[in-house]
């Protein structure tokens, strides 16, 4: 099923409406340690990652017409750049980046992007609303001391984090570590904090991705004998695996 289709029905299916939308989320962990909480349900994402998600699941898409009633809210800095483009899609388009992105961090805090919500849900009635974890960089505990990726670069070049756990086994077990820890925060920040509050307000929620996320994956390259070794393995979502588009769609009840 794809996941398009599925946000198309429950935009339209309910009046009082937010879809939580989780940046590069790998299914087998989400599935893992949520699989005994929620009916977990496999869909097809459009995108392999943030920038071709949105254009292919709502900018280049001709049968958009139900997201013109939807508040786009972000902390994805995709959204900045795309944003004359989504605000032809939908009603209202709130980059949270713009205000709230924490330049030592590398990221904008799910706190703010709830706290953004939260605002909106009191004269808006459906809501998308995008958090930029798991995606690294890591908010429990510092992955590198090198600087992660700025504001200015996003969409220049990869994060730190992915370009160190490629080619480095142990950095890649604590990248793993790290994204799993990085998943229970924003999973927590929704389910105690977000959650409580649109259900006072009687939103239906659901949960998806834009994208997934490989955190080791090995695709020999010839040329370079540690990829052949397997001491180098694919971490991100840089190129168009079919993995990637596998994300999860939930009901939180």
């Amino acid at each position: 099923m794809r996941q398009v289709d599925l946000l198309r029905k429950v935009f339209t299916e309910n009046d009082r409406v937010c879809v939580v939308v989780l940046d590069a989320l790998n299914i087998k962990i989400f599935k893992k340690l949520y699989k005994d909480k929620y009916n977990i349900l496999e869909v097809w994402s459009d995108g392999y990652d943030t920038k071709s998600w949105l254009e292919n699941t709502f900018i280049h898409n001709s049968n958009n017409e139900v997201f013109r009633e939807v508040v786009y809210i972000s902390g994805n800095p995709w959204t900045s750049i795309l944003h004359d483009k989504l605000s032809k899609v939908f009603k209202r388009v709130i980059d949270v980046s713009v205000k709230f992105w924490n330049s030592e961090l590398g990221t904008v805090e799910p706190k703010y992007v709830t706290l953004t919500t939260k605002i909106f849900s009191v004269v808006e009635k459906k809501l998308l609303v995008h958090y930029l974890q798991p995606h690294p960089p890591f908010l429990t505990s510092r992955f590198t001391h090198q600087p992660s990726i700025t504001l200015e670069e996003i969409g220049k070049r990869m994060n730190v984090e992915y370009v160190i756990a490629r080619c480095n086994p142990k950095a890649r077990r604590l990248f793993k570590k790290l994204y799993i820890e990085n998943l229970k925060l924003v999973m927590s920040e929704v389910e105690r904090k977000l959650t409580p509050h649109l259900k006072s307000r009687r939103f239906k929620i659901y949960l998806t991705a834009d994208h997934g996320e490989i955190l080791s994956k090995w695709r020999p390259n010839p040329r370079k004998l540690k990829w052949v070794l397997g001491i180098c393995k694919y971490v991100g979502h840089f190129r168009n695996f079919k993995e990637l588009h596998i994300v999860p769609f939930i009901e939180i009840t």
